[in-house]
């Protein structure tokens, strides 16, 4: 499954009520198989001494279901840390099976010379203190017993989501800060906000037990995709294709001591199996570039575009190094009357902000900022963007009808008509100068074979990790540039699968 939903804290709570009452599964059945889940994937990539920590709602009655199931694999070194006395129901009547399965059990923070030698004495830390249904920042003891676990060294493992995270969480409030988390059955949106998905480490989506029917109460309009899904969405050109039939792309980039982003850029649309390429350089470093290109045209930029110009194209690339002047300007509004349209990246996004007072039609075309870009365009400010940025993402492509690829850690593709994917990435070494240009340059040439805008924006994020993925094992830390020869290997490779999908 290449595609898999991600709801609110507030949706997840009513899906869970809705399979309790529609499928009539008893919340008891659904926390068994919950801890479950939890404990085998627990075993199999984890090891004791274990500390579960536990609070008085049902996320920590799945904490306790998992000590239990511990306790049935053969763990035998296991403590229940509690965080308070008065326990519902089902994390009651779990503990007082612990008890008399002999577990020991200390009380926070009544016993917290005891608590603080267990969590000394353990390997694995499974934090069930808080789960969806935390509203606001924790205060109290509960805090207090967060930065314990946070500041003892050792692995941590949270049950749905960390302590803290939630549908109201800020940056700056208490979290615990999880090597692993394991979500049931939907994912949270709460783990994929930029400064959130810091405390989260590797998330995993487990069962517990829901009838696959039920999750067709969602929308469905949320996913975090995989490169599983390559494949499905990519195509490998007909046998009668030649060049100008692959795609032919009009790239606008380069100036002055920014040479290199339109070469990386115009090479990766080559890459992608795009068929020409036509990079439309600034004057004053078009002879630069035409004497080192053998793969691609270079040509001076415009000074007049023809009524039909744009015919021999199939896409285009506008603003990897291209500059910021306002003479820009007038170029960028010709060039937005293109369609199908195509990318608009780096410098071509500051561009674009000058021109977004008049009426701008952006359909078909796919803009891929990161943070500082988005910020610039939308409006948005850091403290928002760390927040959450897709309601100024949302509300921007309402206005404009574009797709928005927007870069980072997690990265978002995001389409008018309200879909969001989702790709945790998750790889600082993309991190280096020229990545950008480099998935631009990808999208752009994925786009001119024929692939609608949306699909050609994930495939293009989905490759790129890819090809960087390939890169370390070859080089460690790589280069923008050492992306480009895995980039052919990786998106022929998935081109060549892709036949058996169609």
């Amino acid at each position: 499954m290449w595609q898999e939903p991600v709801v609110t804290c507030k949706e997840a709570l009513e899906l869970d009520r809705h399979v309790q009452t529609e499928y009539r599964l008893p919340a008891a059945i659904l926390m068994e198989n919950a801890g479950r889940s939890a404990a085998e994937h627990l075993v199999a990539n984890f090891e004791g001494p274990w500390v579960i920590v536990a609070g008085k709602g049902n996320n920590g009655g799945d904490a306790l279901v998992v000590a239990r199931h511990l306790l049935l694999k053969g763990e035998k070194h296991i403590t229940i840390l509690l965080v308070q006395q008065d326990l519902g129901e089902l994390p009651a009547l779990h503990l007082s099976v612990l008890k008399k399965e002999g577990c020991r059990v200390i009380q926070f923070p009544t016993e917290i010379a005891a608590a603080r030698q267990a969590i000394k004495d353990a390997n694995t830390l499974v934090d069930g203190i808080f789960g969806i249904g935390l509203r606001g920042a924790i205060r109290g003891e509960a805090r207090e017993l967060i930065n314990l676990l946070n500041q003892s060294g050792k692995r941590i493992v949270s049950i749905d989501v960390p302590s803290g995270l939630g549908d109201e969480y800020c940056p700056g409030y208490p979290v615990v800060q999880a090597e692993e988390t394991l979500s049931f059955e939907v994912l949270k949106l709460c783990l994929f906000m930029p400064e959130a998905r810091t405390h989260c480490g590797r998330i995993y989506r487990l069962s517990a037990g829901f009838p696959d029917t039920s999750l067709s109460i969602l929308d469905g309009r949320i996913q975090r995709i995989h490169p599983t899904g390559i494949s499905q969405l990519i195509r490998y050109p007909d046998p009668w294709a030649y060049k100008n039939k692959r795609g032919h792309v009009a790239v606008f980039a380069s100036s002055v001591g920014t040479t290199g982003a339109g070469l990386l850029a115009a090479e990766a649309v080559l890459r992608s199996g795009a068929g020409l390429v036509s990079l439309f350089a600034d004057p004053a470093v078009y002879p630069l570039l035409a004497s080192q290109i053998r793969s691609l045209m270079v040509k001076p930029m415009p000074t007049v575009f023809s009524d039909s110009w744009e015919k021999g194209f199939s896409s285009l690339l506008v603003g990897p190094g291209w500059g910021r002047g306002e003479e820009r300007i007038p170029y960028l509004r010709r060039l937005l009357s293109y369609r199908p349209g195509g990318v608009i990246d780096a410098d071509g996004i500051y561009v674009l902000k000058a021109l977004l007072d008049e009426t701008v039609d952006l359909s078909g075309w796919i803009l891929t900022p990161h943070p500082g870009e988005f910020c610039v365009l939308t409006g948005c400010s850091k403290e928002e963007f760390e927040v959450n940025p897709l309601p100024k993402a949302q509300e921007f492509i309402a206005k404009y009808r574009c797709i928005l690829v927007l870069k980072g850690h997690v990265t978002y593709i995001i389409a008018p008509d309200g879909q969001i994917r989702i790709f945790d990435g998750m790889n600082p070494l993309l991190g280096t100068g020229g990545t950008g240009d480099v998935l631009a340059g990808l999208i752009t040439g994925i786009r001119a074979q024929g692939i609608d805008p949306f699909s050609a924006a994930t495939l293009g994020v989905l490759l790129l990790s890819e090809a960087a993925c390939e890169a370390k094992r070859i080089y460690g830390y790589f280069l923008s540039q050492d992306l480009l020869p895995f980039l052919s290997k990786v998106v022929l490779s998935y081109a060549e699968q892709s036949r058996n999908f169609r």
